[in-house]
C-alpha cells in the first residue's frame, strides 16, 4: 500500500474523530487497537457491519447485506477460474489492479466516508443551502466508489462467464461499466440489480460539471446531461435523498465482505464459524447445491 493513501487513510479516521460521532469513532478506534493484526481484526469488522445500528431501516440492513454477498459471490465465482483476478478484487482498497496504476480504492473510499459522515452530521441542520450541498458531495462521492469498485469487479464477473477479464474496462466511463454489469448479470431481473438501481451516471456527471440545481417548493431535483446535445431531467428529491442516504451505506459493507473473504481464505475453522452464517454459506455455495 503506497505511503501517501496510509496517510490517506488515517487522516480520514483523525477527522472523523473530531465531528458529531467522534467520541464513538474513538472508542471503535481503541477496540480495534487493541486487536493482533490480522484475522481477529477481519473478523471483527465483518461482524462490526451485522451488528444492529439505532436509526437504520429494514430495507438499508437489507440494501447492506445486499452488497455485501454480492462482492462476496464476485469473489468466489472469479476465484474458481482465475484466482489472481479475483484477489485484486479483496486488494482492492489497499492495491492497484495489476497493471493499471492509481486504481486502488483508497481515495474513492476516504471521500466517501468523509461525505457519509458529513451527510449524517447534517441531518438535523435547519440549513438547507449546506444540507443541499451536503447531499451533492454524498451523491457524486458514492457514484465514483462504484465506479472504480467496478473496475475490479468486472473482470472477475468475465472470468466467471470464462470471457475475457479485459483491463481496458478501467479506461472506460462509468455508464460503459455499469452496461457491462447489466450485460452480464440480467439487468434489473438478475441479482446484481442494486447496482442498476444506485449507479446514476447522468446525475453524476451534472454533479461534476455543476448542471444540477434544486426547486425546493417543487421539491424536485434538475439536471442536465449530454456530451454533444444537453437533455433536462428531474427527480424528486425525497428519491435523491434516498440515493444519497443508500449510499452512504456502501462502505461498511465493502470493508464486510472483504475481511470475510479473507477469513474464509486464511482463517481456523473458529475463526470462519465466528462470522455471520449466512455469509459462510454464501462463500461455500456451489451451483447445484443448495
Amino acid at each position: 500500500m503506497k505511503a501517501s493513501h496510509k496517510r490517506l487513510l488515517r487522516q480520514v479516521a483523525e477527522m472523523a474523530e473530531e465531528g458529531k460521532f467522534g467520541e464513538s469513532i474513538k472508542a471503535a478506534r481503541e477496540e480495534y487497537s487493541q486487536l493482533p493484526i490480522g484475522i481477529a481484526t477481519l473478523l471483527k469488522c465483518a461482524n462490526d457491519a451485522y451488528k444492529k445500528k439505532e436509526g437504520i431501516n429494514e430495507d438499508i440492513v437489507h440494501m447492506r447485506d445486499l452488497f455485501t454477498q454480492l462482492i462476496i459471490v464476485t469473489y468466489r465465482e472469479a476465484a474458481r477460474v482465475d484466482p489472481q483476478v479475483a484477489l485484486a478484487l479483496v486488494h482492492s482498497l489497499i492495491a492497484d489492479y495489476p497493471g493499471i496504476s492509481e486504481s486502488c480504492l483508497a481515495p474513492q473510499f476516504c471521500t466517501l466516508t468523509q461525505a457519509a459522515l458529513g451527510f449524517r452530521e447534517m441531518a438535523e441542520s435547519t440549513n438547507r443551502s449546506l444540507m443541499w450541498q451536503q447531499m451533492l458531495r454524498l451523491v457524486l462521492a458514492y457514484n465514483e466508489f462504484l465506479n472504480a469498485l467496478l473496475g475490479f469487479m468486472i473482470p472477475c464477473l468475465r472470468c466467471a462467464q470464462e470471457q475475457q477479464p479485459d483491463p481496458g474496462i478501467f479506461s472506460m466511463p462509468y455508464r460503459s461499466r455499469l452496461d457491462q454489469v447489466s450485460s452480464i448479470t440480467g439487468g434489473e431481473k438478475g441479482a446484481f440489480y442494486l447496482f442498476n438501481r444506485l449507479g446514476k451516471p447522468s446525475i453524476r456527471n451534472a454533479i461534476a460539471h455543476g448542471t444540477i440545481w434544486l426547486d425546493s417548493e417543487a421539491a424536485k431535483v434538475y439536471y442536465t446531461d449530454g456530451s454533444r446535445q444537453k437533455r433536462e431531467y428531474q427527480i424528486d428529491l425525497i428519491e435523491f435523498g434516498c440515493l444519497g442516504l443508500s449510499g452512504s451505506h456502501l462502505g461498511e459493507p465493502y470493508l464486510a465482505a472483504i475481511a470475510a473473504i479473507a477469513v474464509m481464505e486464511d482463517g481456523s475453522d473458529l475463526a470462519k464459524n465466528l462470522l455471520p452464517a449466512h455469509l459462510v454459506r454464501v462463500f461455500r455455495f456451489k451451483k447445484g447445491k443448495a
